[in-house]
């Protein structure tokens, strides 16, 4: 049963702190937790609440999990879980669930899983019996998605990420154009002007108008969402070629 409203602490992290306390954290379950996609209050307090619970977390990057877990002052044993070591990272983490240890999962940003390692560990847990809870909060998609003023009614695609060539991204476009639903699309900063370039050219021969959405360093000190056609779009960058450059950590 959960705390009523009126004893609850005025302190956000102690609040949630007894909001999950009455939520079921089995031993040997593995928590996918999502965390900020640019600023570091971008956590969700549940996440935080649920992090102190755990034994250990397992982290696309260590360093980036330590920087998270020290900005609210935890601190937890970690685990290396990045694409590179995903099958040996599953095989350790199921030996820390199989002695009852509550396992979290982060990658470097956002959601796991999504376009981010994750679903080895998942599969893994999940194959061996170990329940998995998933700890929702900041994606990327969703957020420039609600930003876009596009209609939604009929769904959404998310593509992931832009090919890295000319001919595969023309294809990529092609495809895209021909979707009747708003598709979400990741691009690097070093090929979003070349790949602006190929959009606008399949753009100006579309017998419809194509409208687009330009996030970048969401959440950031210098966030930028801009809104047009990929040609306004493409000269808007060119105004400024700062506006294509990653923000600095």
């Amino acid at each position: 049963m959960s705390t009523p409203p009126s004893e609850r602490s005025h302190d956000p992290l102690a609040a949630a702190r007894q909001l999950c306390a009455g939520q079921q954290l089995p031993p040997g379950c593995l928590l996918v937790v999502a965390t900020p996609i640019g600023n570091l209050a971008d956590i969700s307090l549940r996440a935080l609440a649920m992090l102190e619970r755990c034994d250990l977390v397992a982290a696309e990057d260590t360093r980036m999990a330590q920087r998270l877990l020290q900005a609210y002052g935890l601190s937890k044993p970690l685990l290396r879980a990045d694409r590179h070591r995903e099958q040996a990272a599953a095989a350790d983490m199921l030996g820390h669930l199989a002695a009852g240890r509550r396992v979290a999962y982060v990658s470097d940003a956002g959601t796991p899983g999504i376009n981010d390692p994750g679903a080895v560990l998942v599969r893994a847990a999940r194959e061996a019996g170990h329940p998995v809870l998933p700890l929702p909060g900041a994606s990327s998609v969703t957020a420039a998605l609600s930003a876009s003023g596009l209609e939604l009614e009929t769904g959404y695609t998310f593509a992931g990420y832009v090919p890295a060539t000319k001919q595969q991204r023309l294809a990529f476009y092609r495809e895209q154009l021909a979707s009747p639903r708003a598709v979400v699309c990741f691009e690097t900063p070093h090929r979003i002007q070349q790949s602006l370039d190929d959009l606008a050219a399949l753009a100006a021969a579309s017998p419809a108008p194509v409208r687009m959405l330009l996030a970048k360093e969401l959440t950031k000190q210098f966030e930028t969402i801009a809104a047009g056609t990929p040609a306004e779009l493409l000269a808007w960058l060119a105004a400024d070629p700062k506006r294509g450059e990653p923000e600095r950590p």
